[in-house]
């Protein structure tokens, strides 16, 4: 990662955005780059340097190197573009290969161009993410019909097939028979690995999930980035359950509750689901970036609102084949107490609740002087009468006279 800084300025916001990225796709080195160094005097400049990289030593990113340069002076020539050469192929070179077994896997191609060439086919360019292209090597196309495939015709003669598959991954120009040209800034697989959806969902870790200090909200639209699209996505929040058990199970046999908002620094765990405005292709466990591009880039905000890593997905019944629970919050009052272990509740459900469905639920029952150390907990042990009254049972604590009139609520989850 090259990371260009203004040197009569330092760390900027899009700068700041820039570094998030960065620890957000794991990069490992980073060539720091102070730019137009004519503008500004010695002392400033190691002053810019110094705090620069204090900031980036906090950070997950490893400084490289770090270079000066004019690549645009007011007067001269450009200043130090050969020291900035020789870093970044230095960074380049560093950067280690793919391990022998990567051909044995799915090979990904993301086209940047499509072009045909008269008597010969069609041109895609593009970078190999994953594998290696051969010649001969069939490519289907997921965002075309299913069972589009075409063969690899022949490979630019300038890319030297004997190198290592990162080599050949850094060229990445192949020419194939197809005689279309719609495929662009789309992803290649051979064979198909791609999931194509219009629903995704993503696992969420809050301590890389939300980047600046505002809780995220559900049911709130994001631009999203993911593969190489940039969609509107709705977003749903979803919690569950953090052991192994529950870890272990398939997706739909999983609990989940839908939650309202994700703070900064919440340590649980997230499920999110992203509704997507329209149909993109992607490789499972890639990464997906949230932001609000509507925000101004020159307030002292960063855009970037989480982050996290696909990893199912859904079709349009997500709704009902997931077992999503909202929690819900019902308040009734004490009617009259039987015994010390008894009482009669009112106002906990309408006539027209099912009771009997809430039988064996806890509740809490606080005291006359609203002391939340002495709250008596019970259970529901079944209705009474017809007006919508449950006898409560108490299991921690013992109910008196003076609990006639006190609060009492359920707490519960509906599947929704």
């Amino acid at each position: 990662m090259m990371l260009v800084i203004y040197a009569s300025k330092g760390i900027q916001t899009q700068t700041a955005e820039c570094i998030v990225i960065g620890e957000v796709v794991n990069i490992n080195h980073v060539l720091v780059v102070f730019n137009k160094i004519d503008l500004v005097n010695g002392a400033s400049l190691r002053a810019t340097e110094q705090k620069v990289l204090k900031t980036l030593a906090r950070t997950k990113l490893q400084v490289f190197a770090s270079v000066r340069v004019a690549t645009a002076p007011r007067e001269g020539n450009t200043l130090h573009k050969e020291s900035l050469e020789q870093k970044l192929f230095q960074l380049v070179d560093s950067i280690p290969s793919q391990s022998s077994g990567s051909e044995e896997r799915t090979t990904v191609v993301a086209v940047d161009h499509v072009f045909p060439i008269k008597g010969q086919g069609t041109v895609l360019t593009g970078t190999v993410l994953r594998g290696a292209v051969r010649v001969g090597m069939e490519v289907e196309f997921p965002t075309m019909a299913r069972g589009f495939v075409k063969k690899v015709k022949t490979i630019d003669p300038s890319i030297d097939q004997s190198q290592s598959p990162q080599k050949v991954k850094e060229s990445g120009s192949v020419l194939t028979n197809w005689t279309r040209t719609s495929q662009k800034d789309s992803s290649l697989p051979h064979p198909l690995e791609l999931s194509t959806f219009l629903r995704c969902s993503s696992e969420a870790y809050s301590p890389c999930l939300i980047i600046d200090n505002r809780s995220i909200k559900s049911m709130t639209k994001f631009q999203l980035h993911v593969g190489h699209d940039v969609v509107d996505a709705r977003l749903t929040l979803l919690s569950k359950g953090s052991d192994d058990e529950e870890s272990a199970k398939p997706l739909i046999e999983k609990d989940f509750l839908r939650e309202q908002e994700l703070e900064h620094r919440d340590d649980r765990r997230y499920f999110a689901v992203f509704e997507l405005e329209k149909r993109v292709s992607v490789l499972l466990n890639s990464i997906a970036v949230g932001t609000k591009l509507d925000r101004d880039p020159k307030n002292n905000a960063c855009r970037i609102a989480f982050s996290s890593v696909v990893m199912h997905s859904l079709d349009e019944s997500w709704r009902r084949s997931l077992k999503v629970h909202t929690q819900k919050r019902r308040e009734g009052e004490i009617d009259r107490v039987v015994n010390s272990k008894e009482a009669i509740c009112k106002n906990l459900f309408s006539r027209e609740n099912n009771q009997p469905a809430f039988t064996a639920m806890e509740v809490d029952v606080q005291n006359a002087a609203q002391d939340s150390t002495a709250v008596v907990r019970a259970r529901i042990d079944g209705t009474f009468g017809k007006s919508g009254k449950v006898r409560l049972v108490a299991s921690d604590g013992q109910f008196r006279e003076s609990h006639v009139g006190c609060s009492v609520s359920l707490e519960y989850n509906k599947m929704t």
